[in-house]
């Protein structure tokens, strides 16, 4: 079931990005944050022992990777353009978050 969501969740950002739309910055930091969060659970599984994961920690780290990526493009946008977008960075985080739910 998991497995389906992720699968849905991540076809639905992909669509949505064909689209074009003039949210089409939304949906594209929507999707680096999927894809930031899922990748920090693959890697939390590789490294950590089985018998020591936590699912808390887990989520924690899922949900802080999103948030520093998008923290971490807004800086620069701001410093290369001049512009720090908050719902840009919200779009990032949503991405993480639904990945956390997702895998909890």
């Amino acid at each position: 079931m998991r497995l389906t969501l992720l699968i849905f969740f991540l076809f639905f950002a992909t669509h949505l990005q064909a689209q074009s739309t003039k949210y089409e910055d939304k949906i594209m930091h929507y999707g680096a944050g999927n894809f930031a969060a899922a990748s920090t659970s693959v890697f939390y599984n590789l490294v950590t022992p089985k018998e020591k994961r936590s699912k808390l920690w887990k989520s924690v780290f899922c949900f802080a990777s999103a948030t520093l990526i998008g923290l971490g493009k807004e800086l620069y946008d701001q410093r290369s353009q001049g512009e720090f977008d908050v719902k840009d960075l919200g779009a990032t985080m949503l991405g993480g978050l639904t990945i956390v739910i997702v895998i909890n």
